[in-house]
């Protein structure tokens, strides 16, 4: 190493936060931190955009613990802690055992926290912004669903990208109306294709012509490959019904640009499309497999004996230098995604089982009875009332005295504000409680997928996105995730002592 310490610099951004946490923004503000220190070198930064930190199924940072591991730095910098992740635990772990065991220094610019001077990494100071940053996730991330789902409701746009084709009303920013300049590009795209042309075929003309693309024409994301059309933009353009006037499933929510006739022929024409050989062939993980790296589609090339060959898109089609092949082939790629989602269902079989044998416990024991609380805890203030007017009755006839009374009186008032307040708790942990055991019936739709051959109706149903590495490794990011941890990890308290 050139320097004493040769760092990975991380990044991350949750697609739920706003721009003041943007990626360039962490990034300028470890730059300068950098320029002050130059004993420190910078061997590569790592990037989770679109992300949650209260987890750390993260492509980008699986890369960074796997560069540890090789020994390739020796040090990690973050702007700060909620950057790093938003989980206590699991921060806590990495930061105090984690990168102590493997000789990693560790900063957090923003929080004032280098591990290589003890004093500034105080574990107290360090514990209790952790504390913050997992409750500040849980509260942000409901928030945030909340006012998007009511956003949505109400026909408003919610979204941090305005969709190519539109622009937002300047009365009004949740309002899409049409962008005059782009529009006629959305008409063009729809027009060629309902005339027979290919989504590549589209691809060409437009780049022929020099028409923008839409992170040029907007100045956004200008990497090399997103200057340029490709098969993807043109692609998700033709399937994204917000061009007829729609917003997330809400109909009519805004001016459509393209008739709901035309785009339910173009999606329709787009199911039964068949590839012309030498173009990607559309089969079964098609739109689903991503470069770990770049982050771009894998590309899918035909073979004779059904072993298609898949490599990275930018490394294929763009430039060689930008990324690197991340060869796999589908046969191998079958496997793994197959046994991987055959795990998934034998644990949500697990859980479903708990949680029926929760659910017999809760009825057994009237937990799940709302008027059994009712009434018992709507007793016990009936009964304490009958005690306040005794003893009022008894300091009127001068059996206690007033002081008696009173002290009576204060202990019987604090007794019905706990019981009340009890009952409103009861109520609300057995609202809480059926809101996990109605899952019961929700998880049997994933039970039938068990040990069932692959097919797009199962990957459609189980599967975000499947990233691929350079060593021909997986990770897969599935649908309501988050869900499903949330349930985890009620199940597993639940039985816990």
């Amino acid at each position: 190493m050139k320097n004493d310490w040769s760092f990975g610099v991380y990044l991350r951004l949750s697609s739920l936060e706003d721009t003041s946490n943007s990626i360039n923004n962490q990034r300028l503000l470890i730059n300068r931190y950098l320029e002050k220190n130059i004993d420190i070198e910078v061997y590569n930064t790592y990037i989770d955009e679109g992300f949650t930190g209260t987890n750390f199924e993260r492509p980008a940072f699986k890369a960074l613990l796997e560069d540890i591991k090789l020994k390739r730095i020796n040090g990690v910098i973050v702007k700060d802690l909620s950057r790093f992740g938003r989980n206590y635990i699991s921060v806590g772990t990495y930061i105090e055992e984690f990168f102590p065991t493997n000789n990693i220094r560790f900063i957090s610019v923003n929080d004032n926290i280098d591990t290589l001077e003890v004093i500034k990494s105080d574990n107290i100071t360090t514990s209790f912004k952790n504390i913050i940053n997992e409750l500040y996730a849980k509260d942000i991330s409901e928030k945030v669903k909340a006012t998007i789902t009511y956003k949505k409701l109400t026909g408003k746009f919610a979204s941090g990208n305005t969709p190519y084709g539109y622009k937002l009303d300047k009365n009004n920013k949740y309002k899409l109306i049409i962008d005059e300049n782009s529009k006629k590009n959305i008409e063009l795209i729809f027009s060629l294709y309902l005339k027979g042309n290919g989504v590549n075929k589209i691809v060409k003309f437009l780049n022929k012509k020099q028409i923008p693309s839409p992170s040029k024409y907007k100045n956004i994301n200008l990497k090399k490959e997103n200057i340029y059309w490709t098969n993807t933009t043109v692609y998700n353009i033709l399937t994204n019904d917000i061009y007829c006037g729609n917003l997330a499933n809400f109909k009519n929510t805004h001016q459509a640009i393209i008739t709901e006739d035309d785009f339910n022929t173009v999606k329709y024409m787009l199911k039964e499309k068949n590839i012309p050989k030498g173009e990607i062939d559309k089969y079964l993980f098609s739109g689903f497999i991503r470069c770990s790296s770049c982050k771009a589609f894998m590309l899918i090339k035909k073979s004779n004996d059904s072993n298609h060959e898949i490599i990275c898109s930018t490394f294929a089609r763009i430039n060689e230098r930008l990324c690197t092949s991340h060869y796999i082939t589908s046969k191998i790629l079958e496997d793994l995604v197959f046994t991987d989602i055959n795990k998934r269902i034998k644990k949500i079989f697990f859980l479903k089982k708990k949680l029926e044998n929760i659910k017999r416990f809760l009825k057994k024991n009237n937990y799940l009875d709302n008027n059994f609380y009712k009434e018992l805890l709507k007793k016990y203030i009936y009964n304490a009332k009958i005690l306040k007017k005794i003893s009022y009755e008894k300091w009127k006839l001068n059996v206690i005295t007033y002081n008696d009374f009173l002290i009576v009186n204060n202990i019987l008032n604090r007794y019905i504000f706990l019981i009340e307040t009890l009952k409103k708790i009861m109520l609300t942990t057995s609202n809480n409680l059926y809101k996990y055991i109605d899952n019961i019936n929700s998880l049997q739709k994933y039970i039938k997928y068990n040990n069932q051959a692959l097919s797009r109706e199962m990957l459609n149903f189980f599967i975000e996105v499947i990233y691929i590495d350079e060593n021909a490794k997986i990770s897969i990011v599935y649908k309501n995730e988050e869900e499903f941890l949330e349930l985890l990890k009620f199940v597993e308290g639940f039985f816990s002592d």
